[in-house]
C-alpha cells in the first residue's frame, strides 16, 4: 500500500523489539527499531544493544 501511493514513509517498530526478532523486522521493511526493554531490562544494556545491531547488520 505504501509503495503504491508513491509517498516517502518511514516504518517504525516501537514495542517488542528483541534480539530474536530485530533482523526479521528489518527484513520485513522496518526502517527504525525502537529498543527499550531489550536494552534497559538487560544486565549489560550496551552489550544488548550491540548484539541487536550486529544481528540486524548481518547479511
Amino acid at each position: 500500500m505504501v509503495d503504491n501511493m508513491g509517498r516517502a514513509t518511514t516504518i517504525t517498530i516501537d514495542g517488542g523489539v528483541k534480539s530474536h526478532n530485530a533482523k526479521q523486522l528489518v527484513d520485513a521493511g522496518a526502517d527504525v527499531l525502537v529498543v527499550s526493554s531489550a536494552m534497559y531490562g538487560h544486565a549489560k544494556p550496551e552489550e544488548s544493544l550491540n548484539e541487536i545491531r550486529r544481528l540486524v547488520l548481518e547479511s
